[in-house]
């Protein structure tokens, strides 16, 4: 792993300082533990034997997680960013980390993981609305997209992976 790669995402943490940002100590954790992540596991794919597709792929579901995580932490999914339905999402990391585990990093068990992921993306805000955990009615169309937006990332990444391994 090259140096940039170990230190230029910590160089985005000093945007929302020069910004004026709000950000508390654990805002620039999560940011940076993010960053280090991705980056690290961005090197590493780099240098794996892969096709652009499956590049392409892997980067598409990482990119639709850490969108996910960050707009979750941000702003919210179901209703203000501290809301405890919002908890559920987190459960989505906890399948993909599980998921390339299991599969050791093959292609057909990361597809697969994308498709649970995607389905999992799918029932969260409907359990949510069930159990009267989310927001009022009214924002339902408005949680429905969002949470439709990111399962068709999810199975979009899954099914890029998906045609190289059926190959």
């Amino acid at each position: 792993m090259t140096s940039l790669t170990r230190y230029a995402p910590l160089a985005l943490l000093a945007i929302p300082y020069f910004a004026n940002a709000p950000w508390s100590m654990g805002d620039y954790a999560l940011a940076g533990a993010l960053l280090w992540g991705v980056s690290s596991v961005a090197a590493l794919l780099w240098r794996l034997p892969l096709s652009w597709r499956e590049r392409g792929g892997l980067a598409l579901g990482m990119a639709t997680l850490v969108l996910l995580l960050v707009s979750n932490a941000a702003v919210g999914i179901i209703g203000a960013e501290d809301h405890p339905a919002n908890r559920l999402y987190l459960a989505i990391p906890v399948v993909a980390l599980a998921g390339a585990l299991l599969s050791r990093g093959r292609l057909p068990g990361l597809a697969n993981t994308l498709l649970a992921m995607a389905l999992l993306q799918a029932v969260i805000a409907p359990v949510a609305f069930l159990a009267q955990v989310g927001t009022p009615w009214p924002k339902v169309p408005q949680v429905a997209l969002i949470n439709l937006f990111f399962v068709l990332l999810f199975l979009s990444s899954g099914q890029l992976l998906r045609k190289r391994a059926a190959s």
